[in-house]
């Protein structure tokens, strides 16, 4: 009886992981609370918001207490991933964050927002850590494949937008009502759905490199294709420029037998490269038939969230706090207001880097930047393909995060980027031996192992 309910406990659990990306990108949701401010400012950087995404991370987390409570298996199994994962620097740098942000309540203005974004965090480090585990025990196809054909899926929604200019009356299905040539898919805004393709455009590599036979390999390459189209639909040049240069590492790094030090030259080399040719291709007129320009783009309200950093540039506002700090900032008349209001909303600066020191200060930053090495160290040390592939995901958010803030000011979003992290570190201690089932089998023996 026991051993029925932990598989049906371990299908629950591959359902859920495969849905929480599956429904980051969806506009639903509901607010619970939120500091008021003096100007408009969007829930998810200055509240409690519940998403569908949230009740998928709810359901595995109760999943997940069942069976460490039902199976002493599983209880060995996650404690050794945990071991092996607070052993790796990228584990110790997420501990560290998470005691950072829950020491942060202690002088943030609005102690509840703090507490909410650290308690979050912890949720999303479980999340990871099981994500993790079972990655590292079974071959992740069938999640994989079900966060691809969503995302195909909301690729070729984005595309019949794009065409259509503007919604195309799917309100039951979540759309958005709007009028403009940029394709949102089933979000708010054409920027977070182009982040969202261009993780999905990674698993569909993965998914692709996973599969065996000929029929899947059509399938996962028809899902690349509507995948590509959607985020081309968004007309999003960050995206444009993430897949273009995370593309480029993973086809740099795609032959293994060199020193790691060439590869570093090589991947550098490669980086640069693209950079400039995606600077020439902008400069010579291909702009998305957008109003502004890159560099206005790039620092998209930073005085704003510069000013807050000024205010405490060691150990920052605390979590969930920068835009209710921005908001005493604005409403004193301490800066100009011309570049950070749109569609009367207050806005953050458009890069997740700033507001993390904004937010952590900087300890927030050194324990960024030694998650980001890390990545990078093991970029060039790949135990496996599906590993590097994912690694290569993982430097286009990084990519992306230059010109977004979601990937840390939105808890969402973040939860995105923990679960490529969870499945990052699975893969980087599995070697995927060769299996002989079937990749073709049906959902709910996929999810069962």
């Amino acid at each position: 009886m026991k051993q029925q309910a932990n598989l049906w406990l371990h299908r629950v659990q591959g359902i859920s992981l495969a849905a929480i990306p599956v429904l980051t990108a969806h506009s639903a949701f509901y607010v619970l609370g939120f500091a008021p401010t003096h100007f408009n400012i969007i829930f998810e950087v200055r509240g409690i918001v519940f998403k569908l995404a949230d009740l998928a991370l709810t359901t595995l987390l109760v999943a997940t207490t069942l069976r460490l409570s039902l199976s002493q298996e599983y209880r060995s199994e996650i404690s050794e991933t945990a071991t092996l994962c607070v052993r790796s620097s990228i584990g110790r740098a997420g501990l560290g964050l998470l005691l950072w942000m829950f020491i942060g309540v202690l002088w943030s203005i609005h102690p509840l927002l703090a507490a909410y974004q650290a308690v979050i965090t912890s949720l999303m480090l479980i999340m990871a850590l099981v994500l993790a585990n079972r990655v590292r025990l079974h071959r992740p196809v069938g999640i994989i494949a079900v966060c691809v054909l969503a995302a195909a899926f909301q690729g070729v929604i984005t595309l019949l937008q794009h065409w259509h200019g503007g919604s195309l009356g799917l309100n039951w299905l979540g759309e958005v009502v709007f009028i403009a040539v940029r394709g949102r898919g089933l979000t708010f805004n054409p920027n977070t759905i182009a982040a969202y393709l261009v993780v999905s455009h990674f698993l569909a590599v993965g998914w692709l490199l996973l599969v065996r036979s000929v029929p899947m390999k059509a399938v996962a390459l028809l899902t690349l294709f509507f995948i590509n189209a959607g985020i081309l639909a968004t007309l999003s040049r960050g995206a444009f420029a993430a897949v273009w240069l995370g593309s480029i590492a993973l086809i740099s790094l795609s032959k293994t037998q060199q020193h790691r030090y060439k590869k570093l030259l090589r991947l550098g080399a490669a980086l640069v490269t693209g950079a400039i040719l995606i600077l020439i291709i902008l400069t010579m007129g291909l702009r998305f038939s957008r109003e502004q320009h890159l560099a206005q783009r790039l620092f998209f309200a930073f005085p704003l969230t510069t000013a807050v950093i000024q205010e405490s540039p060691f150990v920052g506002v605390g979590a969930g706090n920068l835009m209710v700090r921005a908001d005493k900032i604005a409403s004193n008349a301490q800066i100009s207001l011309t570049d950070h209001l749109s569609y009367g909303q207050l806005q953050p600066a458009h890069n997740a880097y700033l507001t993390l020191w904004a937010e952590l200060g900087l300890p927030g930053i050194l324990l960024l930047m030694i998650t980001s090495w890390r990545v990078v160290a093991m970029l060039l040390n790949a135990p496996n393909k599906i590993n590097l592939v994912i690694g290569c995901c993982l430097l286009a958010i990084g990519i992306i995060m230059a010109s977004e803030f979601q990937f840390w000011l939105d808890a969402h979003w973040r939860r995105l980027l923990f679960w490529i992290l969870g499945l990052w570190l699975g893969s980087s201690m599995s070697t995927f031996p060769p299996e002989n089932e079937s990749t073709t089998r049906t959902c709910s023996t996929i999810f069962g192992d």
